[in-house]
């Protein structure tokens, strides 16, 4: 396997202190820059490469995104690409896509009923936000001005007048610059708790003793190791399952043991809170979960009943593979379509795209298409790759991607542990 770290800041902190390690599990590491990558791309012949070199891009490659706004769609294209090869990514695209727009983190956390700010979204100078607003007598002052994106701080100020409020609104919008409106709720610290899957690597507490409202790291507030009690424990890993994200910080305060939530970092770094925990390194920590991930020790064997056009198989759960596979016979792809038999069927789908596969069946390249199937009573249709399973125990194998498509609607319950 191999680890990648997709980032515009290749000598950063964390890229570093991960690539230590990986090579301490003797794991194969590379940092890219996302600016320095190239795609070519047609439907028999896909390749991404980083600075002029090839990269490998397959379902042992395990993909380790740093994001900011910048150029975020072709991020997130080639980030895309590379779970369509096969590759794990720690997040998925669409969990960074929200994290990184404050207005859908906010629309997120309220659909997943996690209480935050009161919240206001202006994005057009002509809003009849302001004209009501400067009506107002006694508006909601003072209140946290937000640029739609931005990290460590940046963005953000504390707004104590009526006047102050229109002006710098309206100062933003000049500029094309959408902005979120909150509450300000007074606090003398605030919180953060970084989850990886659905544990907490480590959680501390963030204090500024200066005027500042503001308790980031980054601008020199000062933090220490925090025990999360239940209720913040269960509050985040409700966030991180919601926003498919496994690596995320989420940002909250405490106020009258309330947890409010303030934001949902997909790309947390790690520098500062590392310091709170001397007795453990976290990276060691992320490298394990990942290895784990893609080479789960002793694995239990799990099914679960799948139908396919009526009919009821035994489907095998492999969270090591990116997506599911069908046992098929007499394949052919000829332009945009494949024809194949399944259980004596004969089906003729489009050609959604050609995977290299490294398997028990060898190195083969696979045909994918978008197939129908039901899992614990809901339907989806979902990426699968076309091999011949003659010799295997299941005829259906579910991966990582098609799991993540069912989404909470599969039963875990349901699963059949075969061990």
């Amino acid at each position: 396997m191999r680890i990648y770290v997709f980032t515009t800041e290749p000598t950063q902190y964390f890229s570093k202190e991960l690539e230590k390690s990986a090579n301490q599990f003797q794991i194969d590491f590379e940092v890219i820059d996302f600016n320095n990558l190239i795609l070519s791309d047609n439907v028999n012949d896909s390749k991404l490469y980083h600075n002029d070199k090839e990269l490998i891009i397959d379902n042992e490659t395990y993909i380790v995104p740093r994001f900011s706004f910048e150029n975020a769609y072709f991020k997130l294209s080639i980030l895309e690409y590379c779970v369509s090869k096969g590759a794990r990514i720690i997040n998925t695209p669409n969990g960074l896509r929200m994290c990184n727009d404050k207005l859908h983190t906010q629309i997120k956390l309220t659909s997943l009923g996690v209480k935050t700010p009161w919240t206001i979204s202006v994005i057009n100078k002509n809003s009849k936000f302001l004209k009501q607003f400067e009506s107002l007598k006694d508006p909601l002052i003072p209140c946290v001005l937000k640029t739609n994106h931005g990290t460590h701080g940046i963005g953000v100020m504390k707004i104590d007048s009526k006047e102050s409020l229109v002006s710098v609104v309206q100062a933003f919008l000049d500029q094309e610059i959408p902005i979120l409106i909150q509450e300000y709720i007074e606090h003398n610290a605030s919180y953060r708790i970084i989850m990886l899957g659905d544990k907490v690597l480590a959680s501390n507490k963030k204090s500024n003793e200066d005027a500042d409202f503001r308790t980031n790291s980054h601008l020199g507030s000062t933090t220490e190791k925090h025990e999360p009690n239940e209720k913040e424990i269960a509050i985040c890993k409700t966030i991180s399952s919601g926003f498919k994200c496994n690596f995320c910080a989420i940002d909250y305060l405490l106020v009258n043991d309330e947890v409010i939530v303030l934001e949902v970092n997909g790309s947390p770094g790690l520098e500062y809170i590392q310091k709170d925990y001397p007795d453990r390194n976290l990276t060691d920590e992320i490298v394990k979960y990942i290895k784990d991930s893609v080479i789960p020790s002793k694995q239990k064997e799990y099914c679960v009943n799948c139908i396919i056009d009526g009919i009821e198989y035994e489907a095998k759960i492999d969270t090591g593979a990116s997506i599911s596979s069908i046992h098929a016979t007499n394949i052919n792809h000829d332009g945009d379509s494949v024809s194949f038999d399944f259980e004596g069927k004969q089906y003729n789908l489009p050609l959604i795209r050609i995977v290299n596969v490294k398997s028990s069946l060898g190195k083969q390249q696979r045909p994918v298409v978008n197939f129908e199937m039901n899992i614990d009573d809901s339907n989806i249709t979902t990426p699968v790759s076309l091999t011949d399973r003659s010799g295997l125990k299941y005829k259906i194998l579910i991966g990582y991607q098609t799991l993540q498509d069912f989404g909470k609607s599969i039963n875990l319950n349901n699963l059949i542990n075969n061990q």
